[in-house]
């Protein structure tokens, strides 16, 4: 029998940003929620080792779940794909324009780090550094 594992953990910025711009996730808890109801939630639980993430003993899955939502959220507003005010989510057009065309959050941060009068073999470079390093984040 194979155990069947989740791989949320490895994209969890660009599935939390697309919830967000779907509408489905709007605010600080309703993000925490929906992480909660994922699979990875239930199999994190039973097989941690997999994953790679721990927690200490007085610290409860719950609040594990908590602490990823919220470094995910910092992420993706520090990237300025979504906006964060008081406690309500909202996404910005590079956010939109991530969800829309399957863009992984390290190329947006790539293109948006592009100066405005960049140079094709600049732009040429930039890219190809980004799909090398998000390549390497593939499994």
């Amino acid at each position: 029998m194979t155990t069947l594992e989740s791989s949320l953990h490895l994209s969890i910025n660009e599935h939390l940003n697309s919830e967000i711009c779907l509408g489905s996730v709007t605010n600080v808890d309703t993000a925490k929620l929906w992480l909660r109801n994922t699979f990875l939630f239930h199999r994190i639980q039973k097989n941690p080792m997999h994953y790679g993430i721990a927690k200490d003993g007085s610290e409860t899955w719950e609040g594990r779940f908590d602490a990823m939502v919220i470094q995910a959220l910092q992420s993706l507003e520090k990237s300025q794909l979504i906006s964060i005010e008081d406690s309500v989510l909202s996404p910005t057009d590079y956010g939109l324009q991530m969800s829309k065309l399957y863009i992984k959050q390290a190329s947006m941060d790539t293109m948006l780090a592009i100066p405005e009068k960049a140079s094709k073999r600049d732009i040429v470079g930039l890219t190809s550094l980004s799909y090398r390093v998000t390549d390497a984040n593939c499994p």
